[in-house]
């Protein structure tokens, strides 16, 4: 494209001159002085090739050094906002005068606390994002635009700056299709409506065995005491849910054993109710406010427009904002939709009852009976 508007030369060795020229005194010279075609096309050529972490939330939580890459984009941003330069260009050419390093360079450090548990320190000399780039692309343009107002045209501009920052959209991971109504998609397990679900499915499943061995259900006072727990801690062991409930330390429970000595509580609520993020307010809002907030939490890719989402709802200020924006949330889907576990909840609350009663009280067919309705087809066993 830059050969094509007449930018760079077509000839490849003359291109090929061109590298003995420093790009990083070039970016920074452009903004006063004109450049030649030639020398504005290696300016935006070298943009090209560093041209900046673009942010995307549902991919940067999964990162290893996600903070520490945004700690080196703030500490550069802060560097422009101070004033000693204009484009990043000018400060990375700034720092190359001075004989620091221009390019990223990831380390690790260890430090020992007083128990004598190390940690790892993970850090970026300096960091730039898609952000800078994009002004730094304009300053240059609106510079040598004062010099060559033909050449540095509007079309060119848009084609040039589309083809310099452009990047395809993440393809989003579809879930599966809901067990009990297969029109519906399976809902994220990080929605509150489906954390409490999970947590009534299982404890209306528990049993609570005596030393006789005689075993019973929960009654719906023990069964709320219980999801009352779980509803404002991540976890409770079975040790806990006995003391709760006041029972003999030789009563025991069906889904105990030695590998899964808890259950799992409302991870969601418990990341979200932290006194920097929501706090007590979290346990203010309607189920089905909490579940926009975390759909939003989970599907919005900008992180900018989150927060100011966040604060035009909440009135919360930038850093707390930004900390819910940033909030971990539980990964993956269910097997059933939003729609059906909507259904069901009512029943599975109102009562002490299984998932299969839960399932025909709430007008659906009986789970056994799902996959002969989906498929037309019943087998004695299954294919070898």
């Amino acid at each position: 494209m830059l050969v094509d508007y007449g930018f760079f030369p077509s000839d490849t060795n003359e291109r090929k001159r061109l590298e003995q020229t420093n790009p990083y005194e070039l970016r920074a010279k452009g903004l006063d002085h004109p450049l030649t075609p030639a020398e504005f096309a290696q300016a935006v050529f070298h943009i090209n090739q560093r041209r900046g972490f673009k942010s995307n939330r549902k991919t940067d939580k999964k990162e290893a050094t996600g903070s520490a890459l945004k700690d080196a984009i703030k500490g550069v941003r802060s560097a422009l906002e101070g004033g000693g330069a204009r484009t990043v260009g000018e400060f990375l050419y700034q720092r190359m005068l001075r004989g620091e390093p221009v390019r990223a360079r990831y380390r690790e450090s260890r430090t020992q606390n007083a128990e004598g548990k190390t940690r790892i320190l993970k850090s970026y000399d300096l960091y730039i994002d898609r952000a800078m780039v994009e002004a730094e692309f304009d300053a240059l343009w609106a510079s040598q635009k004062r010099f060559n107002a033909q050449q540095y045209n509007d079309k060119a501009y848009t084609d040039i700056k589309g083809t310099l920052l452009y990047q395809r959209e993440l393809k989003s991971v579809r879930p599966g299709r809901c067990t009990l109504l297969p029109d519906e998609e399976r809902a994220p397990l990080a929605l509150p409506s489906v954390q409490r679900f999970r947590m009534l499915q299982e404890v209306n499943n528990l049993r609570v065995t005596s030393a006789d061995l005689t075993d019973r259900l929960l009654t719906k006072s023990e069964r709320d005491l219980v999801i009352e727990a779980l509803e404002s801690n991540p976890k409770r062991t079975f040790i806990q849910i006995r003391r709760l409930l006041k029972l003999p330390a030789s009563t025991s429970f069906n889904l105990e054993d030695e590998k899964r000595p808890e259950l799992k509580g409302n991870a969601t609520a418990a990341s979200l109710r932290r006194e920097n993020l929501f706090g007590d307010a979290w346990d203010r809002l309607t189920r089905s406010q909490q579940d926009e907030i975390v759909e939003r939490l989970i599907t919005e890719e900008s992180e900018a427009k989150l927060i100011d989402w966040i604060k035009l709802g909440f009135g919360f200020d930038d850093e707390r904002a930004e900390s819910i924006a940033s909030a971990g949330m539980p990964e993956g889907f269910g097997n059933l939709s939003r729609k059906a576990i909507t259904r069901l909840l009512p029943h599975l609350e109102s009562d002490v009852i299984t998932y299969d009663k839960a399932v025909q009280a709430a007008g659906f067919e009986h789970h056994s009976d799902l996959s002969a309705a989906v498929t037309g087809e019943v087998l004695d066993s299954l294919p070898y």
